[in-house]
């Protein structure tokens, strides 16, 4: 039986204009389950009018709106609240089918932007008669749009991963298709140096494009990320990519070994069930002796965490150049002060500008000599160390603000030559 709270508020809303059964039995969408709410408004306004005419009250009713706005939907009706939003569902629905009928998805959501007037109208009813029972305009029109989408594509709702959101925009008219971003992880190779793991932005004109970058807006003509991302892109139909390394190697550094783990976010891809054996061996075969990618499977948006987070143990190849000459016994002596010890490390002058400028302690689980050569004043040596020491600045000091340091053990200006990451591994 319907309270009599209900029949008096309902006959106060009644005196502020027509209102659907739709937008009717929202606000009772909390106390009268089992019903839509189109099926509620239909029950609560016939039982009023029925009420009324049984008790003969309605000759009693002076409101004249009241028994206006009392009959029953018709075309001359125009719901003030919703603005008959609901009579152009199938419109919508429609719209959406045609936008989402090529596209490759298991599930989907929908959600639904308010144009000003119905926010306007929905705070105005909220505002006069309470939100105790209601329910929001736009959860109605997300789960009615839903259904008749579901009859149309015998897809599935997914309200917490949807493979594509539907987002109804009722300011500009218009139907929006996001798309559940794509995960794929591995490991990448790089064999040739002077490439950046992502892209950098030209110095002189700050990624605007100018004569010095050829209007470009970067640094160097590829990155990693463009290399890798640009064939999964291809073959996603995704509209971009984002790349998440583990860590990353200078530009002039080589990436040996298994590799170095990353993710690639490929974003809005509107195909999913893309063949990863294929595009590694393309990446491969394209890129040969340059990168290579390997161990590629899909994952999820958490592995980006996960890579981030996860302590690493790095192993380095590099070879070392010697100002002036020192001799071998020197050299290993300090080689030795260096293995096993916790190093200080202020962050590097060359990339201060763009990290805090704070002391990092790192550790150095191993190193051993493989070469030194007194005539070329080189070396040779395999550091195994954490992951996030900078290497360079261990041999030339940064003035001292690596302690310590090779240059300053062997009292002779040291620099890296070149630098090889030859491994990789979780600690």
């Amino acid at each position: 039986m319907i309270n009599l709270n209900i029949i008096n508020l309902t006959m106060e809303i009644f005196k502020e204009g027509y209102i659907c059964d739709h937008c009717l039995g929202r606000q009772f969408s909390k106390i009268l389950s089992g019903y839509t709410n189109k099926e509620r408004g239909f029950s609560i306004r016939t039982f009023i009018k029925m009420s009324l005419y049984e008790s003969k009250e309605i000759d009693t009713i002076d409101d004249v709106n009241i028994l206006k706005n009392l009959s029953y939907e018709n075309n001359n009706n125009k719901c003030w609240v919703c603005q008959d939003i609901f009579k152009e569902l199938d419109k919508w629905k429609e719209n959406i089918i045609n936008k989402i009928n090529d596209l490759e998805y298991s599930s989907f959501l929908v959600g639904t932007t308010l144009n000003g007037l119905l926010l306007e109208n929905e705070e105005l009813i909220w505002e006069l008669y309470g939100t105790k029972y209601t329910e929001p305009l736009k959860s109605e029109i997300n789960r009615e749009l839903g259904k008749s989408i579901i009859k149309e594509t015998n897809k599935n709702v997914d309200f917490l991963n949807p493979d594509i959101l539907i987002i109804l925009n009722l300011k500009e008219n218009s139907v929006l298709i996001n798309y559940k971003p794509l995960y794929i992880k591995g490991n990448y190779n790089k064999y040739k140096r002077g490439i950046p793991q992502t892209n950098w932005k030209c110095n002189y004109c700050n990624g605007k494009g100018c004569e010095e970058c050829k209007y470009t807006g970067n640094k160097y003509n590829n990155s990693i990320a463009q290399m890798i991302g640009s064939f999964f892109q291809n073959e996603s139909k995704g509209l971009s990519s984002l790349f998440h390394g583990s860590g990353r190697e200078d530009v002039d550094v080589l990436m040996l070994g298994d590799g170095r783990p990353f993710v690639l976010e490929v974003i809005n891809p509107k195909k999913r069930s893309i063949d990863l054996k294929y595009i590694e061996k393309s990446i491969n075969k394209y890129y040969n002796n340059i990168i290579s990618v390997s161990k590629l499977e899909f994952c999820s948006k958490s592995d980006i965490k996960i890579i981030k987070s996860t302590p690493l143990s790095k192993t380095y190849r590099l070879i070392i150049e010697f100002e002036n000459n020192i001799s071998e016994d020197k050299f290993d002596n300090s080689l030795l002060v260096l293995s096993k010890s916790i190093i200080k490390q202020k962050t590097p002058l060359r990339v201060v500008h763009r990290r805090a400028d704070i002391i990092r302690e790192k550790k150095i689980y191993n190193l051993k000599k493989l070469c030194f050569n007194l005539l070329e004043k080189c070396a040779v040596i395999e550091i195994n160390c954490d992951g996030g020491l900078y290497i360079k600045e261990l041999i030339n000091g940064d003035q001292n603000r690596t302690i310590p340091n090779l240059s300053l053990l062997t009292n002779c200006n040291c620099n890296v030559k070149e630098l090889d990451v030859i491994n990789i591994e979780k600690l």
